[in-house]
C-alpha cells in the first residue's frame, strides 16, 4: 500500500483531471513525494516531468552559484543529476556527486540498485569513483551482479571487465556457467545454437581459465566407471573417504575378454610378473561387477590384497573384503575319483 500526504493527494487529483501540474511554488519535499508516488503508480510521464524540473532547478543553481545542496535530495535524483551533468560536460559537478553517492550514508542505495548503477556507470567511462566502488563490491560479493535480473542485459565490455578482476571471489567453473547464461537462453540445444553461442562469447572466453573445465579422462573400460576407479583407488590407499578428484592412480588396460579372448591362459601370459593389478568381471544376467586387487605378481598374495563387488543398479553400495588371515604358503589340490 502506498502512503501519501493530503497535499500530494490533492496535486495528484488535479493532475488526473487536468493532465497538468504546476511545480513553481512547491517545496522540494512535496516534489520528491510526487516523484516517488509517480514511480510506484506507474505514471512515467509525470515522473519524467518531475525529474526534469528538479534537474533544471538544481543544475541552474550550480551553474550560476557554483554550489549545490544535496542534503534534502533523494539518491535517485542525485544519480539522475550525475548522468545529466556528464552529458553537459560538468565534470567537477559529476565528481562531487559521485563522491557524495559512495559516502557511507548513501552507499546502501547504490547496493540496492546495483545492477542499474553499474550498467549506467560503465557506459559512462569517466565515472571512475563509482566504478571503483562497484568493482570492490563485485569482487567481494559477485552474486550482487551475477544473480541480478539485469545480469543478462549487461553490456559485453562490462562483463569482460568483471571477469578480468584479479580479486574476483568466484570459481572459474561458476564464471563459465554465468557466461553461458549471459550468452543466450536457448529453447532447443541445436548445432546452430552452439555456433551462435561461440560467436557471442568469442570476446569473453579468452578471460576464463578453461583448463579446469576440461573433462576428466575416462578410464579405458567397458565395465567400470571413473567413480568405480576412484573408489578402488581409495581402497588401495586404505582411505575411509573415496577420492572425489585427482585420482592418484592411472588405470592401464592389459586384457579385455572381448578383444583378447576369455581363455585364462591369455590372462596368465599377459599379466604374469605384473604387479598392482585389478581384475574386474561383469556377471551375465544380473549385471553385477566383481573383481580383485593384488599389489604383488600373480600367484602371490599380501595383506593389501582384496576382492570386491562394485555398486550397480542392483547393488546400492560397493562391498570390499580384505585378506585378514595371511599365510606364507598355500596349497591347491585337484580332487578326482580314485582308479
Amino acid at each position: 500500500m502506498i502512503n501519501i500526504s493530503v497535499k500530494v493527494f490533492n496535486i495528484f487529483i488535479k493532475y488526473i483531471y487536468g493532465g497538468t501540474i504546476s511545480l513553481e511554488n512547491l517545496e522540494n519535499s512535496i516534489i520528491f513525494g510526487l516523484l516517488t508516488s509517480s514511480h510506484e503508480l506507474g505514471l512515467d510521464e509525470l515522473a519524467e516531468h518531475l525529474q526534469t524540473h528538479l534537474f533544471i532547478k538544481h543544475v541552474t543553481k550550480y551553474i550560476y552559484g557554483g554550489t549545490i545542496s544535496l542534503e534534502n535530495l533523494e539518491n535517485s535524483i542525485i544519480f539522475g543529476l550525475l548522468t545529466s551533468s556528464h552529458e553537459l560536460g560538468l565534470d567537477e559537478l559529476a565528481e562531487h556527486l559521485q563522491t557524495h553517492l559512495v559516502n557511507t550514508n548513501n552507499a546502501s542505495w547504490l547496493k540496492l540498485n546495483f545492477a542499474q548503477v553499474y550498467q549506467t556507470c560503465y557506459q559512462v567511462k569517466n565515472f571512475d569513483i563509482i566504478q571503483k566502488f562497484c568493482n570492490n563490491i563485485i569482487a567481494k560479493h559477485p552474486n550482487t551482479i551475477f544473480e541480478s535480473e539485469k545480469f543478462i542485459s549487461l553490456p559485453e565490455d562490462a562483463l569482460i571487465s568483471i571477469i578480468k578482476l584479479d580479486d574476483l571471489q568466484l570459481d572459474e567453473d561458476k564464471i563459465w556457467d554465468y557466461i553461458i547464461q549471459w550468452g543466450t537462453n536457448p529453447d532447443e540445444w541445436t548445432s546452430d545454437y552452439f555456433v551462435a553461442l561461440k560467436t557471442t562469447l568469442k570476446n569473453c572466453l579468452p578471460h576464463v581459465d578453461i583448463s579446469i573445465l576440461q573433462p576428466i579422462p575416462s578410464i579405458p573400460s567397458n565395465i567400470i566407471t571413473n567413480e568405480h576407479a576412484s573408489e578402488l583407488s581409495s581402497w588401495i590407499d586404505r582411505k575411509e573417504a573415496t577420492y572425489t578428484e585427482n585420482n592418484p592412480y592411472e588405470f592401464k588396460l592389459l586384457v579385455r575378454g572381448s578383444r583378447d579372448g576369455f581363455d585364462v591362459k591369455t590372462i596368465y601370459n599377459i599379466c604374469d610378473q605384473v604387479s598392482n593389478t585389478i581384475i574386474v568381471a561383469k556377471l551375465e544376467g544380473t549385471g553385477g561387477i566383481i573383481g580383485g586387487y593384488n599389489p604383488l605378481e600373480m600367484h602371490n598374495t599380501s595383506q593389501d590384497s582384496f576382492v570386491f563387488s562394485l555398486k550397480t543398479e542392483n547393488l546400492k553400495n560397493s562391498i570390499i573384503c580384505r585378506v585378514t588371515n595371511f599365510h606364507e604358503e598355500f596349497e591347491v589340490f585337484k580332487v578326482s575319483p580314485k582308479k
